[in-house]
């Protein structure tokens, strides 16, 4: 879902009779994984609402609202937190998968997870993204959960309490949920502003190249954006270009028309848990132009490969090309991480990026 359409979702204020619930019918409540505008590359990772009181026996819907991937992982009692790298680069099938209790009714004794939930097909093996997730909650007490890709850092609860409870209604949470997400963009302006700020000056050198500097992300409190800085930038043949990891896992990737490669792939897990997912090599590495030190041109792919570290720099020198010669991250284009070298003559001076 866009992020326009999880606002309209949300609708109007809501009248003072639906703001609470009394004992009654089961009701079904709207929790959204993740936040994303990919047209400016805004990119929230956190559940809206984090924190939500139910009756014993309302269901929760789980709603993926972003490209970026994410789980919604409850654990069994004593159960610590699965590492999404440990078997790296396969991916365990109990992250990778769905693992539901039976009827989906969840009591808290077990472990229930999603699978890998998001709305870009690139992370689905049948192009079929798992978008949605639901459990029924039987049992009255405080049930914390986990994205296993981004940690503790992007954790909710479930509150569940007695019937006879007044809390408030489905209607009601919409509304707040939209309030919290409207506030969380007014933050974006701010965060756009730093990230351009913090861009490197370029360097020019005495044989008359330059080095031009591009930040791969940035982060400002929440706002998490998913975008180049500078976006668009003009350069020369025999310029360099150097990408500087600020949020990671990234990828610089020329694809120079060659079909992008998929995220994931088929794999057998090594144990009974039968197929899973591993991580592409062909995206973890890599391409032979970059190993190589070629000069970027238009016609093949250049592939920095996965870029797993804060601080990591990538660069390319540019060959004796002309135009614009469009590059992506392929973890997250769909988020809207994408950029563009413009390439002009050597005798035009005027490089300058926005």
């Amino acid at each position: 879902m866009s992020l326009l359409l999880a606002l309209a979702a949300f609708g109007p204020p809501v009248a003072a009779s639906d703001s609470v619930r009394h004992s009654g019918s089961p009701a079904t409540y709207t929790v959204l994984v993740g936040l994303s505008q990919p047209g400016r590359g805004v990119n929230v990772d956190a559940y809206f609402p984090d924190t939500l009181t139910i009756h014993v026996g309302d269901r929760v819907r789980f709603k993926q609202n972003a490209a970026e991937i994410h789980t919604v992982t409850f654990l069994a009692p004593s159960q610590t937190l699965p590492d999404l790298l440990a078997t790296f680069p396969l991916i365990d099938p109990a992250v990778w998968l769905p693992v539901v209790p039976a009827g989906h009714l969840y009591d808290g004794s077990s472990y229930a997870n999603s699978g890998i939930m998001s709305t870009d097909p690139s992370y689905s093996l049948s192009g079929e993204p798992v978008t949605s997730f639901w459990l029924t909650f039987t049992h009255a007490g405080s049930y914390q959960y986990f994205c296993i890709v981004h940690g503790t850092m992007m954790s909710g609860t479930v509150n569940v309490v007695d019937p006879s409870v007044k809390i408030a209604s489905p209607s009601t949470v919409r509304h707040q949920v939209g309030k919290t997400i409207a506030d969380l963009l007014t933050q974006v302006p701010a965060a756009l502003d730093a990230a351009k700020a913090a861009i490197l000056p370029p360097v020019h050198h005495s044989d008359g190249t330059t080095t031009y500097h591009v930040n791969v992300g940035f982060m400002s409190g929440p706002i998490d954006l998913m975008s180049f800085f500078p976006g668009r930038l003009r350069v020369h043949p025999g310029d360099t270009v150097v990408w500087h990891m600020t949020t990671t896992p990234h990828t610089i990737t020329f694809l120079n028309g060659t079909p992008e490669s998929p995220l994931v792939l088929p794999a057998t897990w090594p144990a009974t848990s039968g197929p899973t997912a591993m991580f592409n090599p062909a995206v973890l590495g890599p391409s032979p132009t970059v190993v190589g030190g070629q000069a970027l041109n238009k016609t093949d792919l250049f592939h920095s490969g996965f870029l797993p570290a804060p601080g990591m720099i990538f660069s390319l020198t540019i060959g004796a090309i002309e135009g614009p010669v469009p590059y992506l991250c392929m973890l997250h284009d769909a988020s809207g991480m994408v950029g563009k070298l413009v390439v002009v003559p050597a005798d035009d001076h005027d490089g300058s990026g926005d």
